[in-house]
C-alpha cells in the first residue's frame, strides 16, 4: 500500500522540477535578451555553461548530504542483519541442546 506521504513527494518533486525547468528557460531567455544574442551569438555558449555550472554547484552539497544519509542507513542495516544472525544461531544452539 502506497502511502499518502510517498505520493505527497513525489508529487511535490514533480512540480518543483516543472517549476525549475519552466524558470531557468524563462531567465535564460531573458538574459538572452539582455544581451542581445541574436548579435551577439557566442554569447550563448556562456550562459549556457554559467547555467549547468550553477546548477550542478547548487547540487553537489545535497548530493554528499545524500551520500552521509545513506551510508548511515547501510551501516544501521549491517548492525540489524548482525543482530539477527546472532538471535538465529542462539536459537539453533537452543534447538539442537533441548
Amino acid at each position: 500500500m502506497v502511502s499518502i506521504f510517498l505520493t505527497l513527494a513525489i508529487a511535490l518533486y514533480s512540480l518543483a522540477g516543472a517549476a525549475a525547468g519552466a524558470l531557468a528557460t524563462a531567465l535564460l531567455g531573458w538574459l538572452a535578451d539582455v544581451f542581445d544574442m541574436a548579435q551577439n551569438p557566442h554569447i550563448a555558449g556562456y550562459l549556457l555553461s554559467a547555467a549547468v555550472t550553477v546548477s550542478y554547484v547548487g547540487c553537489a552539497p545535497f548530493f554528499y548530504l545524500t551520500a552521509c544519509e545513506y551510508e548511515k542507513f547501510l551501516k544501521k542495516a549491517e548492525e540489524l542483519d548482525d543482530k539477527s544472525e546472532k538471535l538465529v544461531v542462539k536459537d539453533e544452539d537452543n534447538t539442537q541442546n533441548g
